[in-house]
């Protein structure tokens, strides 16, 4: 029997996933014959990473990368490759238990007339682990949490104290002068929880709903009051207590426990907290308004903008903090390049999959028949010995005794190509506006070299290559006008004393709902330990990373962009969240900085996206592109996540999979109610 013949295109997290899923038994790769196709010499797409080798092997990223302890379909595929990678490299391989470190602690900023609020936000491990037995979390499940929740925050209010022990003060907070009329509320809320029986599943039986909503509505309304009274300093403890008990109200009102989060994603997040009577301080409140920065939830990164799906939002923010195993957040212990795209490079092509690097794909032309007939291919380079004959990684040797592991290079490995030094004199060939019109043309056919396409590229490229499929199909011009996208900047800044010494928000080790651009920060000193020495025998102490979404430039303004924007915001900002690097004037103190990395990213290969309220509706599931021969994959499709997230990504791939083989059977989060 003939082997069904998959082109992927693309090699970000959805693509390598696809391919796994697809290669995951013998059988399947007896089925399958997969060719995938990437421009330039990485695999990882956004979270590709590198190690310079002209600067002590140093990491340098897209931005700030961490893994949710809550995505469970990353880490149940992760556990099988890790397992296999080990096999396939046992020398280079990092053991699974060594590549990932819980991390449990975040400020989240909030602005305060011309000063900031700092909440600092710990939530505790738990002995979960990541993508084992994930426990599904209804909505009716959140709603009877909340309500939990709700009444445990206002006992702890009526004793003076913040809602919860996972709320730290980083200033000090004076908490309003309360009576026993929290407490009663709390009693009513338990009672009512009582009534639930254990099944919250019965939410819509015998009036309960109505009481558990004119409960919280009471909730609401005290909360609002107290907030009135509450003095200014310190954390807003009550715009949060006020802030959840009116996304419960939401829940109730709009009957999210039979109808679904999609139900409300043509409001934007904010809008739908307002319509169920949210004041100005709970929409201000930092648990809301860090989900927009975590997401980079700004219309064309302008902070002046924000714009997130109500449904995509809810649903992210409490399966965060409702359905994380382990930590909430998982550091990555070395690039995202290394420690994810390395271990499916390895694996895949051990299992017979050809990566065909240097691979642009200019367009998809559609059929008369309703497929696609064929693929045009921008050719970059030339392997010696072949188009699937590059191999990208070279071995990286940390020192100090650390495990060698095979790293992706700063740029091509442009000895293993014929026309090297052309490829060289080219520009950024991983680009796709720095790289067009350069290569040799070529076309792969529908029939003769590929039976299903599998369109894994980013939403920003798939609006230059597929113009042709939205004039064919209106569905997909849709989907492809309304997916939003933003720019985002990053930068990586490595200096000579310890994070610690800086102060203010340090501490917590994350940080995001600061001032742009560099809205968000992580301490990644961890990682300087995988770095080689100096020439003086010497790492740095600290590495910082800072991202955040920024508007696009244009022309020639790309052009050193991120040097003048990271500085700029350095020298404004850098010293109201680290009094430490205060130059003594307000600035930033230079002195003591070693090295720094930037870069925009505002390529269409590279935009981040978005989840704007009204589009969701338009986007096309994996198994659903409206071509008969084409399949999607990648985190701008509809799969119950819908929002810019490796999680995301890797459920398009389960969906995708599914569509095409019939595995895996069970995949997480595919449904609010499963």
């Amino acid at each position: 029997m003939s082997k069904t013949r998959i082109a992927i295109l693309g090699g970000g997290p959805a693509a390598l996933a696809a391919a796994f899923e697809l290669t995951a038994t013998p059988e399947l790769r007896e089925r399958y014959d997969i060719n995938l196709y990437q421009i330039g010499w990485r695999a990882g797409g956004k979270c590709a990473s590198s190690r310079n080798r002209a600067a002590r092997g140093r990491n340098e990223e897209h931005g700030l990368h961490v893994l949710g302890g809550f995505y469970h379909n990353v880490f149940s595929q992760l556990r099988p490759l890790y397992a296999e990678w080990a096999t396939v490299s046992p020398q280079t391989a990092i053991p699974f238990d060594e590549a990932f470190t819980g991390h449990d602690t975040f400020t989240l900023m909030q602005p305060d007339g011309g000063t900031w609020r700092a909440d600092s936000i710990m939530l505790p491990p738990n002995d979960l682990v990541p993508g084992v037995d994930p426990e599904a979390v209804t909505p009716c499940e959140m709603l009877t949490r909340i309500v939990s929740w709700l009444g445990d925050g206002l006992r702890r209010l009526a004793l003076g104290q913040p809602p919860d022990f996972w709320m730290r003060a980083v200033q000090d907070w004076n908490a309003p002068s309360v009576g026993e009329h929290l407490n009663a509320l709390a009693d009513r809320g338990e009672a009512l929880l009582a009534g639930l029986g254990g099944a919250p599943l019965r939410l819509h039986l015998d009036g309960l709903l109505r009481q558990i909503g004119a409960h919280i509505t009471e909730v609401q309304a005290t909360t609002r009051s107290l907030g009135e009274n509450a003095p200014p300093e310190g954390p807003d403890w009550i715009g949060a207590l006020e802030l959840i008990a009116t996304i419960a109200r939401g829940f109730v009102a709009d009957r999210l426990d039979v109808r679904g989060f999609d139900s409300i994603n043509a409001y934007d997040a904010a809008e739908w907290l307002r319509h169920h009577g949210g004041s100005d301080r709970a929409v201000a409140c930092t648990l809301l308004q860090a989900g927009y920065h975590y997401s980079f939830a700004f219309e064309d990164g302008d902070s002046a903008r924000p714009d997130i799906a109500a449904g995509v939002g809810m649903r992210g923010l409490l399966r965060m903090v409702f359905a994380y195993h382990g930590s909430v957040f998982m550091h990555m212990n070395g690039g995202m390049g290394e420690v994810v795209a390395t271990p499916y490079y390895d694996v895949l092509s051990a299992r017979g999959v050809r990566f065909h690097f240097f691979h642009r794909v200019e367009a998809l032309v559609p059929g008369d028949d309703g497929s696609v007939s064929e693929i045009r291919i921008r050719v970059q380079a030339h392997p010696t010995g072949g188009s699937a004959a590059y191999q990208p990684l070279f071995d990286y040797h940390p020192g100090d005794g650390q495990r060698p592991r095979r790293s992706w290079p700063e740029a091509p490995l442009y000895e293993q190509l014929t026309d090297g030094e052309a490829a060289r004199a080219a520009g950024n060939l991983e680009k796709w506006i720095d790289s067009a019109g350069y290569g040799t043309e070529v076309s792969l056919k529908a029939d003769a070299d590929f039976d299903l396409c599998i369109a894994g590229m980013s939403i920003g490229t798939l609006r230059e290559t597929t113009v042709a499929l939205g004039e064919a199909n209106p569905a997909w011009k849709a989907m492809i006008e309304s997916a939003g996208t933003t720019p985002t900047i990053a930068a990586q800044i490595w200096r000579e004393e310890p994070a610690a010494q800086f102060h203010g928000v340090a501490r917590d080790g994350l940080m995001t709902g600061f001032r742009g651009p560099h809205d968000t920060w992580g301490d990644m000193s961890f990682l300087t330990r995988l770095e080689q020495t100096g020439d003086d025998g010497r790492r740095p102490a600290s590495l910082s990373y800072l991202c955040g979404p920024i508007p696009p430039g244009v022309g020639a303004d790309r052009v050193g962009r991120p040097e003048r924007e990271t500085q700029a915001w350095l020298t404004s900002f850098a010293a109201q969240i680290f009094p430490g690097l205060d130059d003594g004037q307000g600035g930033y103190r230079l002195q003591g900085e070693i090295e720094r990395y930037t870069r925009i990213n505002d390529d269409p290969i590279d935009l981040y996206v978005r989840s704007p309220s009204g589009s969701i509706d338009s986007r096309l599931r994996p198994d659903n592109s409206g071509f008969r021969n084409l399949m999607l994959v990648g985190d701008w499709t509809r799969n119950n996540f819908d929002c810019g997230a490796v999680e995301t990504a890797v459920l398009s791939a389960k969906l995708c999979a599914r569509a095409i083989c019939g595995s895996p059977a069970f995949i997480y989060g595919e449904s609010d109610f499963a």
